[in-house]
């Protein structure tokens, strides 16, 4: 989405100041430098959040420890059969052991990167908290972003009201 698609539900004096797309790029949230909008399922539902009525913003970070595990495991298999403690004799199968090894190491720790997500909230002074989805490697880092651009805009917009 493009800042021309806000225009619309811009007031007197507002500019955008990002935008910033969660949920699997379904929810658009557009910082201004009054308020946070938000249009959800391709521009069909919309609402707003003023900067005046947040109470806190805020995130949560987790991923799925299974991967982790696995991936774990199985390198410490890969070092406990490469030791030989297994006995194997034939270096060819002990090869091709270290290769599935290194296989299934290698998709579990990219399962690991993938299956991260961070929950980012915002809560208003009527106690509503709104929460959104960030998936992927770089949800994190993301959900960091929008928290620092949402603060620094409320902030902004106090500083511009005083």
């Amino acid at each position: 989405m493009t800042e021309s698609i806000y225009e619309k539900y811009l007031i007197n004096g507002e500019k955008v100041a990002n935008v910033h797309t969660v949920c699997d790029n379904k929810i658009h949230l557009a910082i201004t430098n009054k308020r946070l909008i938000v249009v959800d399922g391709g521009e069909t539902n919309f609402y707003d959040i003023k900067f005046g009525s947040i109470v806190s913003v805020g995130l949560e970070y987790e991923s799925d420890k299974s991967y982790l595990y696995i991936f774990l495991i199985t390198v410490g298999a890969a070092i406990f059969s490469r030791q030989n403690i297994f006995a194997i004799a034939n270096e060819e199968i002990l090869n091709i052991s270290m290769a599935a090894f290194a296989v299934v190491a290698l998709f579990s720790l990219v399962g690991y990167l993938l299956s991260r997500k961070s929950k980012l909230f915002i809560t208003t002074k009527d106690s509503e908290k709104h929460e959104y989805i960030l998936k992927g490697a770089d949800a994190k880092d993301k959900a960091v972003n929008i928290c620092l651009d949402i603060r620094n805009a409320d902030e902004r917009y106090y500083n511009l009201s005083e």
